[in-house]
């Protein structure tokens, strides 16, 4: 019991460490922003580096994709037909969105409230926004991206929406 409680604050206080050494060079934190839009729905993604770099030293590396309406008509989604690629690098690899189908005994584990936070929702209701959590296997990634683009494909949309970083505007 002893070794657990060390551990775990031996984890933390590295934990601690890493964000405080992170936070004090902004320069070192500048997240990757990716954006695209389908029928007047905004996708959007920011994805810090070392976060993600830090998860995927678990089992999942996660990504969150707002998905915001600015319609008036509900924007359906389908955890069974909707589909994800992401790309990092020269790396291609499919994203998990419905994790409690494609790993029940891990989404088991998680509280009843992370589940209901990190489920993919049914839909995004006109002028609303709902946040999308994209499961990348660990195997398949396992550095910080610097070079990513995600394909979110949304049945009811038809169409695949390519979230990449924007163009620079020449001056």
């Amino acid at each position: 019991m002893r070794r657990v409680v060390s551990l775990t604050i031996v984890a933390v206080a590295i934990t601690l460490g890493i964000s405080t050494l992170v936070l004090a060079n902004g320069g070192k934190a500048k997240g990757i922003h990716l954006t695209g839009e389908s029928a007047g729905i905004t996708f959007t993604s920011d994805i810090d580096p070392y976060l993600f770099a830090l998860t995927s030293a678990g089992k999942y590396s996660v990504v969150r994709i707002q998905v915001r309406n600015r319609g008036s008509s509900r924007l359906k989604l389908s955890e069974a037909d909707d589909r994800i690629r992401v790309t990092i690098g020269d790396r291609e690899t499919s994203g998990i969105l419905n994790l409690d189908v494609q790993d029940s005994v891990f989404w088991d584990g998680l509280s009843p409230s992370l589940k209901r936070d990190l489920a993919y929702p049914a839909g995004v209701d006109g002028g609303e926004e709902e946040s999308v959590f994209v499961f990348i296997s660990r195997p398949d990634v396992m550095v910080a991206p610097a070079d990513v683009k995600i394909q979110y494909t949304v049945k009811a949309l038809s169409s695949t929406v390519l979230l990449a970083k924007p163009r620079a505007v020449a001056s």
